[in-house]
């Protein structure tokens, strides 16, 4: 949801999250937007010679990009980890946390279709919390 969105008075904006919770529950959001149109380019002559190379990154090993990885990260978290992200989430050497954020952060996953996916549990409560610590966040900012 747009930041500013979520108001006390219909014009300022909390700054305290609880409150701010219960309002952006009783607000709602959108259901998801459906599926765009695949756009092709064409071979417009724009060769990738001298494109960077990632630089060593010490054995880290990022997430796999785009947004089929980021729907299968979903899915996996979904329908695996998720009914026990209330106890597991700060537990970050197994899948405890729903390593979603650069999914996320760059748009390969919109919360709104994750929202329309949850349940009731008591995980699900507690991740829809968080992402809406990060509307908060957005929020405030």
């Amino acid at each position: 949801m747009a930041p500013g969105r979520v108001t006390r008075d219909g014009t300022s904006g909390y700054r305290v999250f609880s409150p701010f919770y219960r309002a952006w529950r009783r607000h709602g959001w959108r259901p998801p937007a459906g599926s765009g149109s695949v756009v092709r380019w064409g071979d417009g002559g724009l060769g990738s010679d001298g494109a960077p190379v990632d630089p060593p990154l010490g054995g880290v090993a990022l997430p796999p990009a785009g947004e089929a990885a980021a729907t299968r990260a979903w899915a996996r978290f979904r329908d695996g980890w998720l009914r026990a992200y209330g106890e597991r989430r700060d537990v970050l050497v197994d899948e405890g946390s729903s390593r979603l954020s650069p999914y996320l952060k760059y748009g390969c996953l919109h919360p709104r279709t994750l929202l329309a996916e949850l349940g009731q549990g008591e995980g699900e409560e507690s991740f829809r919390s968080e992402l809406a610590w990060r509307e908060f966040y957005a929020d405030v900012l």
